[in-house]
């Protein structure tokens, strides 16, 4: 082997391994952005939760409706049976059906590693467990025609509602912090 090819084959080496440790490097800052903007668009959703039309669909429900989802006597159907003209039962109905969507979005985000789930649980875990216990009569009636409907809603509420309640025993016992 000649000189020159030597030469050639120790440049095409080190070209290699520079491309190799540039491509490395562009992945994990790939990987740090993805998971910047995962939790970034997380807290904005909570944002929206608090503030935006999340927030407007449940005072719509709460305030014109009388919906509350933690009073254990009430649901869906029991709120339904009160309301006799059926222009407003629609609107309740699309009310909550708008509602029901968001929580669907949420839990397919965080399903897909859209959206952080311990950002999405640690704010959320409530707000699902009880609109999903609330829910379950529109919910049903829902799946008679579309049995896959409300799935991920569905999964993380119950996922949830469980954390919450093992937090609740862990926050019990003196001297425990919530994590």
């Amino acid at each position: 082997m000649t000189a020159v090819q030597v030469w050639t084959l120790v440049v095409g080496t080190l070209n290699l391994l520079l491309l190799t440790i540039s491509v490395s490097l562009v992945y994990v800052q790939m990987r740090k952005n993805h998971d910047w903007n995962r939790r970034k668009e997380s807290q904005d959703l909570i944002f929206k939760l608090v503030t935006g039309d999340i927030a407007n669909l449940r005072r719509k429900l709460d305030i014109d409706f009388g919906v509350m989802p933690l009073e254990v006597n009430q649901d869906f159907a029991t709120i339904a049976q009160g309301i006799s003209e059926e222009n407003r039962r629609r609107e309740f109905e699309s009310s909550v059906k708008g509602l029901f969507n968001y929580f669907e979005a949420i839990a397919t985000g965080v399903k897909n590693h859209v959206l952080d789930e311990e950002i999405c649980r640690d704010y959320a875990c409530l707000v699902f467990s009880s609109y999903w216990r609330w829910g379950q009569p529109f919910i049903r009636k829902l799946r008679v025609d579309h049995p896959a409907v409300m799935k991920d809603f569905e999964f993380y509420a119950k996922e949830w509602g469980d954390y919450m309640e093992q937090e609740a025993m862990r926050i019990r016992r003196p001297g425990k912090r919530p994590t």
